[in-house]
């Protein structure tokens, strides 16, 4: 049987749980890459980009807003900046994790 244990990232408000349940499934790699998108549209190299959800969710972003939406329905605009922040702390509590906890 082949598991792993690890943190997982939380929000208190309802309407996001699908997107974190979705963002708890991404492995440091999928991390890596939604944060390299973000680091592309900050640099220029990209107007707008997004980051898919394993299911239903999708962040529709440009350098200063990120629109989340399920299944295609707007349920919130959110700073980039605070996604970017969000996806790099999880990275980062995850490598710490995974550094420093072994079974």
């Amino acid at each position: 049987m082949n598991y792993t244990i690890k943190p997982y990232i939380h929000n208190e408000e309802e309407k996001f749980t699908t997107l974190f349940t979705e963002i708890h499934k991404f492995s440091i790699e999928d991390l890596n890459l939604a944060i390299e998108e973000i680091d592309n549209v900050f640099s220029g190299k990209y107007e707008l980009s997004s980051i898919n959800g394993d299911v239903v969710s999708s962040i529709e972003f440009d350098k200063d807003k990120a629109v989340i939406t399920y299944y295609g329905e707007k349920i919130s605009e959110e700073p980039t900046q605070g996604i970017y922040k969000m996806l790099t702390d999880y990275r980062d509590a995850l490598n710490y994790y995974e550094a420093n906890n072994s079974i």
